[in-house]
């Protein structure tokens, strides 16, 4: 994590100095994200979710991620995220089979048209990803569905 270091779970002044450093980062290269990134990077919050399926597919070097997100007050949407031409690290580590909720996720441009998408779980695992583009799915979804998500263990074809 570049922003959101592990430092930002005990200092409440780190967190928001980094939230604000983050934010206007986020403001300084948004008009050059493709749309994906954006809506990754300002449009949905990961903040307190589950991934509840990982898939990775080595020989398109393709990593797919679904999930509920959201609260009471916004409302649950299912998240189904493509990682194209996607490299990570530590995929098996977090994808272990166990329920990790997300605290803290950010996006960096990386030049060249490769982008990252750096998530911490409540773990204290980080999930590192380099991807060259995104698709990204949005569908509406009930409550109940979150309260009964399930662990997700990666799966590699």
């Amino acid at each position: 994590m570049k922003f959101f270091t592990p430092e930002c779970d005990i200092d409440d002044d780190l967190w928001e100095e980094r939230s604000e450093a983050y934010d206007a980062y986020i403001d300084s290269i948004y008009t050059s994200l493709p749309w994906p990134v954006k809506v990754l990077a300002a449009g949905v919050d990961l903040h307190d979710g589950f991934f509840s399926k990982a898939i990775f597919s080595q020989q398109k070097r393709q990593l797919e991620l679904e999930g509920v997100f959201g609260d009471l007050e916004m409302g649950y949407c299912l998240i189904h995220l493509i990682y194209i031409d996607c490299s990570a690290s530590s995929l098996s580590d977090v994808f272990d089979g166990s329920r990790q909720e997300i605290i803290f996720d950010e996006v960096e441009s990386l030049g060249d048209h490769r982008f990252a998408h750096r998530m911490r779980f409540d773990s204290g695992k980080d999930l590192d990803l380099e991807f060259s583009d995104l698709e990204i799915k949005i569908k509406s979804t009930d409550t109940m569905q979150r309260l009964v998500e399930k662990p997700c263990k990666l799966s590699i074809i």
